[in-house]
């Protein structure tokens, strides 16, 4: 499964380069740049045909499909339900945004790729009306671009300072919005392929409800064992 070797090696990277990562968060930012002008190439150059293999066959998906964004936040959402003053957490916790704004650009390609391929291609084939399926996923997709773009500009600590605190931490909670919506999201894609017996797409809406049923257990577990008796 992709997301597990994703989520390992974005973990991995938390765990070893977190001092690099707080100290120098643009080298973070202009590798993620680079891996998405890396998949637009391979978009455009014909690398993405039905015949690749070697490097493009594994990368590709990563980025199109979102995994390696999704990976970046699901580190940020767990990093969330760790115990305060725990030295894992207090590592972590040091580079969560950083984490989470690379998270953001990654999913860039994504976002750029599916307006084309859905927005444009598909509306078009259909005379400009879509599926009811696809008019739930462009509904949720425009909901989730939204937060996407007040929570990525929110996250940078230019922005950050020129807002009240208390402001600032009401805007960062619909984050608890998107990535509810981030698995509705994927249900909304996964669900129907995986209904008609799709192993990959089982496998897929498997592993994705497993993360955010524990995600939602540990924050709302975490939520109550902070709170004063």
């Amino acid at each position: 499964m992709r997301f597990i070797v994703a989520f390992t090696i974005v973990l991995a990277l938390a765990f070893l380069c977190s001092k690099p990562i707080r100290k120098a968060p643009v080298a973070l930012y202009a590798i993620a740049v680079a891996l998405d002008l890396l998949y637009l190439y391979g978009m455009t150059s014909g690398a993405n045909t039905g015949a690749s293999t070697g490097f493009w066959a594994a990368f590709l998906p990563f980025m199109q499909r979102c995994t390696l964004a999704f990976a970046f936040f699901a580190v940020v959402m767990f990093i969330g339900v760790l115990k305060e003053g725990s030295p894992v957490k207090t590592k972590l916790m040091a580079i969560r945004r950083q984490l989470s704004i690379t998270a953001c650009i990654l999913t860039l390609c994504h976002i750029v790729y599916y307006v084309y391929t859905y927005f444009f291609q598909v509306i078009q084939a259909t005379g400009g009306v879509p599926t009811a399926n696809l008019a739930i996923s462009f509904t949720i997709s425009g909901i989730l671009l939204v937060l996407f773009v007040v929570l990525l500009i929110t996250s940078f600590n230019v922005v950050k300072r020129r807002m009240h605190a208390k402001t600032w931490k009401s805007v960062q909670r619909w984050a608890y919005a998107f990535f509810g919506l981030m698995y509705v999201h994927l249900a909304v894609i996964l669900l129907p392929p995986a209904l008609a017996g799709k192993e990959i797409a089982i496998t897929s809406m498997t592993v994705y409800t497993i993360v955010f049923a524990a995600y939602a257990i540990l924050r709302i577990w975490r939520a109550r064992a902070d709170t004063p008796k």
